[in-house]
């Protein structure tokens, strides 16, 4: 997916879905999404009751591949796994999940998982920034990353959590686990990045 822009308006689950996921453009991607914006507001309205995850973003709701070079002006809410790029940044088991290159504006809300470029973290962001405020009522809450961890597949093929050359300043509040970067760095690498 490239050169797409949705301007205005709401992407929204509609629904008791447990398991779903939103996004400005895609709300699920295992291929490239680049140069893309958005400036609708996403929402994922439903509560999750079940401990699934799912990933609500500016850009994209669930990634396995690349996001690059895209930015988000809209504001995106949902109870889990909210960030003003991706929501959930994963791996599809061979390919790397990278959010490269992209800047969140947009104000990011929700309970638990809740990030300027992405909720929850299990392999690359790189090169982005976010300036819009970050608000949880619940734990890790980060400017960039709610939450960061390594991933291993069940062939045991490990994948690292990264977070580089990144950069927040808009404001973050939360209950627990916050952050200016990462609300709970559970194991990965952070570097090279400013609050």
């Amino acid at each position: 997916i490239t050169q797409c822009n949705v301007t205005g308006g709401t992407v929204s689950t509609q629904g008791p879905m447990l398991v779903s996921s939103v996004g400005g453009i895609a709300g699920g991607s295992d291929g490239k999404v680049t140069d893309c914006t958005n400036s609708a507001s996403v929402k994922r309205p439903d509560k999750n009751t079940a401990d699934v995850a799912q990933g609500s973003g500016g850009i994209v709701g669930w990634n396995k591949n690349l996001v690059d070079q895209c930015s988000n002006t809209g504001s995106v809410s949902s109870n889990k796994y909210a960030g003003g790029i991706v929501g959930y940044n994963t791996t599809n088991g061979t390919d790397i999940g990278t959010i490269y290159n992209s800047y969140n504006t947009g104000a990011v809300m929700g309970d638990d998982y809740i990030g300027g470029i992405v909720g929850c973290n299990y392999n690359t962001v790189a090169q982005c920034g976010n300036t819009g405020s970050v608000t949880g009522s619940g734990n890790y809450i980060g400017g960039v990353a709610g939450y960061n961890n390594n991933y291993t597949n069940p062939s045991t093929q490990e994948f690292v959590g990264t977070i580089e050359n990144t950069s927040n300043t808009g404001a973050v509040t939360g209950g627990d686990y916050i952050g200016g970067i990462v609300g709970q760095a559970e194991d990965g690498t952070c570097a090279y990045s400013y609050n």
